[in-house]
């Protein structure tokens, strides 16, 4: 082999690192395995570089080495997407371990030295792709915890991505009469017909978090660790208030309509802006079953004229204290007794029995009142509308590492962007397009 760098001559860094790469791809050429082999014990895939390696390394630390092995069977498909390539390549590398085992160890490999002492490793944090490493490890573990959560909402909202920010519109959709009589060498006559649209706004939602240098060279493992988790919360917490809000904005009667009426209203739905789809009563089984039959009642065309839709109620939403009340009507055998405490005074079969869903709303703080909601792959009512897959939360950080606050004061910044929709400024909640799959008893 041709010496490629004889004795004596200085040469720099980059130098090396380019002739490194070029003897990688001519080994890659020989070999269609794409491995090095004869470099110890191990083989070390031609595209695990030094990088991916410091990637795989912080991932590992952070995570903890349960989550990060589990990581290889992520779940969700926005956690899978999230899986960096330098897990990829540590898992086909054979799964080394480096001995690197607390962040402070891990800085100083990754950088040469302590940034604070040492000046060509304080240049190395612009050179070395920390603020990327880092951002990219933040992301699937991020992903990973959210992945976790109860999103209490989704069963009942109708999900949708989008393409654009433009105001989105909903159409309330209503049925056609019954059909005419055509007698023989007539012609047909024109069937009337209307629908009802609703718009949603674009919102958009965030904030940055920092991790400073002295984080990573103190070992504040457990506090880094602990970022994912508090923005995967803090997410959740946001997206959980827009759909809770559907049923508490405007004194707990949900946004006005194109109708010109609350959302909840017990106005006769034979009047305008009427939706006769709000009662007063505590949860009881009486009380559910009163509810449930207002909402078989809504018809399929404008101001109550129509077939009745028979609307069945999926979902049973409560807060925290109607839980156990929630539960006993949907589960018991026989009519539960009016609190909900046991069925000693009944013994007529319960026609409810396991007949509907019970979700329990964190968010809502008065005790008494609860809601009914239909299944949205057939009856949609609220929206869950987001920009080009932004389901889930994501870490960004400015393409310069060498400016901003990390510039000025020695802390990597990572924003975190929620791009949805909300029905309207003034009510602050997930979009709505139609009353009658809703109903709610506001005690």
């Amino acid at each position: 082999m041709v010496e490629a760098f004889p004795d004596g001559r200085v040469f720099e860094k980059a130098e090396l690192e380019k002739f490194i790469t070029r003897a990688k791809e001519a080994q890659a050429g020989q070999d269609p395995t794409g491995q090095v082999t004869g470099a110890g014990n191990g083989r070390l895939g031609v595209s695990f570089d030094e990088k991916d390696k410091y990637e795989a390394e912080f991932l590992r630390l952070v995570a903890g080495n349960a989550d990060f092995r589990a990581l290889e069977k992520a779940e969700k498909d926005f956690v899978k997407e999230r899986v960096p390539e330098s897990y990829r390549g540590w898992i086909k590398a054979g799964r080394p371990n480096y001995g690197l085992y607390s962040l402070s160890e891990w800085s100083r490999a990754l950088l040469g030295g302590d940034p604070f002492s040492d000046q060509r490793a304080y240049e190395a944090v612009t050179t070395s792709g920390m603020s990327s490493i880092v951002k990219n490890a933040m992301n699937v573990l991020l992903a990973a915890d959210y992945a976790k959560r109860q999103q209490w909402w989704a069963p009942i909202v109708r999900s949708e991505e989008v393409d654009s920010i433009d105001q989105a519109t909903l159409v309330r959709v209503y049925g056609l009469s019954t059909l005419s009589v055509v007698d023989a060498g007539q012609a047909y006559t024109e069937l009337a017909w209307a629908d009802e649209e609703e718009t949603a706004d674009f919102v958009k939602k965030g904030n940055y978090v920092g991790v400073t240098l002295e984080s990573l060279l103190r070992d504040k493992l457990n506090a880094i660790r602990s970022l994912p988790n508090r923005l995967a919360t803090s997410w959740f917490n946001t997206k959980s208030a827009l759909a809770a809000a559907v049923f508490t904005v405007n004194s707990a009667t949900g946004p006005v309509l194109g109708t010109t009426g609350a959302l909840f209203n017990a106005t006769a739905v034979t009047s305008a802006g009427g939706h006769a789809n709000l009662l007063t009563t505590a949860l009881a089984y009486a009380a559910f079953s009163a509810a449930r039959t207002a909402m078989r009642k809504q018809t399929d065309q404008l101001l109550g004229a129509g077939e009745k839709l028979l609307i069945e109620p999926k979902f049973l939403l409560v807060p925290v204290d109607l839980e156990s009340t929630a539960l006993a009507i949907r589960n018991s055998e026989l009519v539960p007794e009016a609190d909900g405490s046991s069925t000693t005074g009944n013994q007529t079969r319960n026609q409810f029995q396991n007949k509907f869903e019970v979700v329990v709303v964190p968010g809502w703080t008065d005790t008494n009142n609860w809601a009914l909601a239909a299944d949205p792959v057939t009856f949609p009512a609220i929206w869950d509308i987001n920009l080009r897959g932004n389901v889930a939360p994501a870490l960004f950080t400015a393409d310069s590492e060498a400016a901003g606050a990390m510039f000025t004061n020695d802390t990597l910044r990572y924003k975190v962007r929620m791009m949805t929709f909300r029905f309207s400024a003034t009510y602050d909640c997930l979009p709505v397009s139609d009353f009658r799959p809703l109903h709610k008893s506001n005690v």
